[in-house]
C-alpha cells in the first residue's frame, strides 16, 4: 500500500510538470474574457497544454474557449480561418516564440498556415484545436 501511495503522488507530480497554461508571451485580455464567457474552470486553463505547447486538455469546454478566442482575435471570418490576420499573428508572436532563430518568420508562418488551414471538423471549436496543434507541430 505504501508503494501505491508514492506511485500516485509521483504520477500526479509528473503529470503536473507536463501540463501548462498558455505562456505569458501570448497573454491578452481576450483570453480572460473568453474564460468568463465560456465559464471554463481555472484548473482547466492551468493544464491546457503539454510541455510542447500542444492543446491536450480534453475538457468539453476547451473547444468553445478557443472558438471564442479565435473569434475575438478576428482569426475567423465567415467560418473560415482568416489568412492575413493569422499569418501576421503567427509571424509576430508564434514563430518568434517557437522558432526564435527563424530567418524568415513570414514564410514560416505562411507555410504553417497553408499546411494547417485545410483541416476539417464539423465543430468549429474542435477544428480550431486541431488547427492550433497542427501549427505547433509545423513550427517545432
Amino acid at each position: 500500500m505504501h508503494a501505491t501511495f508514492w506511485y500516485l503522488v509521483l504520477s500526479c507530480v509528473f503529470l503536473q510538470t507536463l501540463s501548462t497554461e498558455i505562456p505569458k508571451h501570448f497573454e491578452d485580455e481576450r483570453y480572460a474574457e473568453c474564460a468568463k464567457e465560456v465559464k471554463i474552470d481555472k484548473s482547466v486553463l492551468e493544464h491546457l497544454l503539454d510541455e510542447n505547447y500542444y492543446i491536450v486538455n480534453q475538457d468539453p469546454l476547451v473547444p468553445a474557449y478557443f472558438e471564442c478566442v479565435f473569434k475575438k482575435m478576428s482569426f475567423i471570418k465567415d467560418g473560415k480561418f482568416d489568412k492575413d490576420v493569422i499569418v501576421k499573428y503567427l509571424e509576430e508572436k508564434v514563430v518568434p516564440f517557437l522558432k526564435p532563430n527563424d530567418k524568415n518568420p513570414g514564410k514560416t508562418a505562411t507555410d504553417a498556415f497553408e499546411t494547417c488551414s485545410t483541416l476539417e471538423d464539423e465543430d468549429l471549436g474542435k477544428r480550431i484545436v486541431k488547427y492550433s496543434n497542427c501549427i505547433t507541430k509545423e513550427l517545432k
